[in-house]
């Protein structure tokens, strides 16, 4: 991608597609993908031949910090018909689900003319760690995949860096 795609007159709208996937757990899960945008018409939109619903969502916490610390990004989903609430009751609170961000630019987008769809800005993975709901939206905390704990490293020493 061009700066002059993020910037300029051919400036193209980035989007945010979300794919929750539980199957790795549960098989028979259905496999999650939305994002926040729809086209003109109201209708789900397709990257690489796959469709993602049009839902209210927000994205936050994503951003990469040069302190060490993981990020602990959280996705609110719209719960207005009760959806979510219900695949978080059929599936355990969707925990350990494994969220795949990818941002894209609209312009290439399945059936935008000229689209690339091998063109991707970035793909970030985390996975569902806690969730809180009510009415209106479910919240999902999600952590990082080097922040799923029970992981331990090979018993190993070490040589120091001074010879001792």
């Amino acid at each position: 991608m061009s700066s002059a795609d993020l910037i300029g007159l051919s400036h193209s709208a980035l989007l945010q597609l979300f794919t929750v996937d539980l199957t790795a757990k549960v098989p028979s899960c259905p496999v999650l993908r939305f994002c926040n945008f729809s086209d003109s018409n109201g209708a789900s939109i397709a990257f690489q031949g796959l469709t993602y619903a049009a839902y209210p969502i927000e994205a936050t916490g994503f951003e990469k910090s040069i302190n060490g610390t993981l990020p602990t990004p959280e996705l609110s989903v719209s719960n207005i018909f009760s959806d979510i609430s219900s695949l978080i009751l059929t599936y355990s609170g969707m925990l350990d689900a494994k969220v795949t961000r990818i941002k894209v630019l609209a312009k290439n987008l399945d059936g935008e003319p000229g689209a690339n769809s091998a063109e991707i800005e970035s793909t970030d993975i985390y996975y569902i760690s806690r969730y809180s709901e009510n009415s209106l939206f479910v919240k999902f905390t999600l952590r990082h995949p080097l922040d799923m704990g029970k992981l331990f490293l090979p018993k190993r020493r070490l040589a120091s860096l001074t010879g001792d």
